[in-house]
């Protein structure tokens, strides 16, 4: 009898369903938490973890805005808090319209992956190419940079946006001919409104 409760009890290796349930439980969790987080609220990024708008002055007359979101906020909703920013700051400096001199937005992709026990992430920075829409500098069909064949095991892909430009500040009416010239209040009035219909 001593022998057989020895053999009983001997620790077994987990069985593959068990495995399978464990990896299921985890993607589930990830999923709980990613649904929980809210989308970025328009605000400063100090303070948020890095999501929001911030700037940078250039010269008097040239500054740099950006509004960074988070993997809930959409890729417009971010361009459209750009844009509100930018004719922000036009106003709080005195001017009355800005013209975007240059702007970017990047998408960020994370890539959490589950294999057995444990998961891997990582961010790839993508940019825009063209009209071809985006393109990976890093960008390799046959590469995993986190080290694992993600073909094999069930991952879960998040992206999020970040929007920036450099904005030159001019006074006076917007020049019609011009379609990078934008009246600040105008676009306020205009962002404010829609803001309104569509409720919070």
């Amino acid at each position: 009898m001593p022998l057989a409760w020895t053999l009983r009890s001997r620790p077994t290796r987990p069985p593959v369903p068990a495995r399978r349930l464990a990896i299921l439980v985890v993607l589930a969790c990830l999923a709980g938490c990613a649904s929980s987080t809210p989308s970025t609220r328009y605000g400063p990024a100090t303070g948020n973890n890095g999501f929001g708008y911030s700037g940078q002055e250039i010269t008097s007359d040239r500054v740099r805005v950006q509004f960074a979101g988070n993997a809930r906020t959409p890729r417009e909703t971010v361009e459209t808090a750009l844009l509100r920013r930018a004719a922000e700051v036009t106003v709080h400096r005195g001017h009355d319209h800005f013209i975007i001199v240059e702007k970017d937005t990047e998408r960020f992709t994370s890539v959490q992956a589950v294999p057995r026990a444990s998961f891997a992430w990582g961010w790839r920075r993508y940019h825009r190419h063209g009209y071809f829409g985006w393109h990976s500098p890093w960008y390799d069909p046959w590469h995993d940079p986190w080290g694992y064949p993600y073909g094999s095991y069930a991952a879960r892909t998040d992206r999020r946006y970040t929007a920036s430009a450099l904005i030159a500040l001019r006074d006076g009416p917007a020049p019609s001919d011009n379609p990078k010239a934008f009246n600040a209040r105008e676009v306020l009035k205009t962002l404010d409104a829609g803001a309104a219909a569509t409720g919070p």
